[in-house]
């Protein structure tokens, strides 16, 4: 399944102690996202830890996604392609190799398959 996600919002949780930063975060999120069972559905989730050096106190960010299922929008967009060609071009056969929608999948899927495999590279070694 590939996924399109793209950032609706961002906040900060500090604490001079980096545990309590980090579990206040994660009170956060289970109050206002994971809590809402629509929200958990849909938002993406992604908490990094800000350089100390930096904030002088533990910092951590907390980054929401909004995140649809690619292959959806790409299965739609093709059956109303081939409704319209069938309707007003009276096509019984429509060609999907001139569609420019078909070459930039397979870019993003090279793409994304590239990331995926050195990830698992990385993360079981």
């Amino acid at each position: 399944m590939t996924t399109y996600s793209e950032m609706i919002f961002q906040k900060e949780f500090s604490n001079k102690v980096s545990k309590q930063a980090y579990l206040n975060a994660c009170i956060w999120l289970a109050k206002n996202v994971y809590g809402k069972s629509d929200y958990a559905k849909r938002v993406t989730v992604k908490i990094e830890k800000k350089d100390v050096k930096k904030t002088k106190i533990p910092t951590f960010v907390v980054s929401l996604y909004v995140t649809i299922n690619e292959s959806e929008i790409k299965n739609d967009f093709c059956q109303k392609c081939q409704q319209l060609h069938t309707l007003f071009y009276c096509v019984d056969k429509v060609n999907c190799e001139e569609c420019k929608m078909s070459s930039y999948r397979k870019q993003l899927n090279n793409y994304v398959k590239n990331l995926k495999d050195y990830f698992e590279e990385v993360f079981e070694s």
